[in-house]
Parts: C-alpha cells; structure tokens; sequence
C-alpha cells in the first residue's frame, strides 16, 4: 500500500511540474528549488542543480515528503483554489482567474471591471465542497465547484449551454499553478500566497 500511496503525490504533481513548480525548504521557508521533471520509477523529483544540492534529484519518501541528499525536507509551492476570486499575478500579468476562464470558453468580458464581482460558498460540514460564482452586472454567470469525491466542474449558471472548454481551462488552472487536487489540504503542499 505504501508505493500506491507515495506515487499519488507524483502523480498529483505531474500536471503541475512544466509550469515553473518550485519547492521549497520547510525549515526555513526560504530556500526554493525550480522542479525540472518527476522520476515515477525512482520516486524522483528532478530539481534545478544548486551547490547544496548538486545531484539535482530530491527523494519522495513513503510519507509523502521530498528530501534532498542530506534529509532537509521539502513541499511543493501551489495557490489554495480561494484564489480564483483574488487578484492574482501571473507573467507579470494581473488578473482574477475566475474571471479569464469564463473569457476562455465565452470570449468575453467587461473591460470595467466594476461590472464584475464574484461570490465563494463552502460547505459547512466538507471543507473540501466549495463554489467559486463569477457575477457579471450582479448576475451570476459562471461558477467553478469542488466536490468532496475530488470531482471539480465548470458551469455556467441559469444557462442550458455546456462549458466547451473545460480542458483549456484545466489547463490553465495547472499553468497558474492552482491546486485543484487538495495537496495542500493532505499536507503535501504550502499555499503560495502565504510564503510569497
């Protein structure tokens, strides 16, 4: 059971690894390391070479923690999903998320942003069951929803038409480096936002 369980956290990782991943040292909250590609056979996460680190290669343990050669552990850096609502930069680029995946499937959105607003739902009794709406002139439009089974959806509201794009902006969600798979509520990942 322990190699199934050790192999999620790379696998989780895996669509995260070519967008700029970065890990970083848990003892001082400091030090980052660029991920360059995952070893699935070895349980490897391949990081950029420093000079404390110069076989580049960190070790995924059992537990589900990324060691380096002399024991220092590690955790990967993602955003919490909260910010899809939040101003976020990205490429030097400042943008709320919500609101660029709706233009991803609809090609639009207002140019004043006083027109858009968004709206957050969390289940009292599951954490893990959220809703992210985004309101356009104060009517809900679009909505990106969690559920507690990992299943995450995007759909627009009061709407019969169908959301297109769901793999672009699957894709978009990695790029942003979005954790959409709840590592950082295992404990295998540090929210972002809080060590900037």
């Amino acid at each position: 059971m322990g190699a199934a369980y050790k192999n999620k956290l790379l696998i989780a990782l895996s669509k995260y690894a070519s967008h700029n991943l970065e890990i970083i040292n848990c003892d001082n909250m400091k030090s980052r390391l660029a991920v360059r590609g995952i070893n699935y056979r070895d349980n490897l996460l391949l990081v950029r070479p420093t000079l404390d680190n110069t076989a580049g290669v960190m070790k995924v343990t059992d537990d589900n923690e990324i060691v380096d050669n002399c024991g220092t552990k590690y955790k990967p850096l993602l955003y919490n999903t909260d910010i899809l609502i939040d101003k976020m930069v990205y490429n030097g680029m400042q943008f709320y998320p919500l609101a660029n995946l709706y233009k991803i499937d609809t090609n639009i959105l207002p140019r004043d942003t006083d027109r858009i607003g968004f709206h957050a739902m969390q289940n009292s009794h599951d954490k893990r069951e959220k809703e992210y709406t985004l309101l356009i002139d104060h009517k809900r439009v679009f909505c990106y929803s969690s559920y507690p089974n990992g299943d995450v959806v995007f759909r627009y509201v009061n709407e019969s038409k169908s959301v297109l794009s769901q793999n672009k902006m699957f894709d978009k969600l990695y790029e942003w480096l979005i954790d959409i798979n709840g590592i950082i509520d295992k404990g295998w990942a540090i929210d972002k936002s809080k060590v900037m």
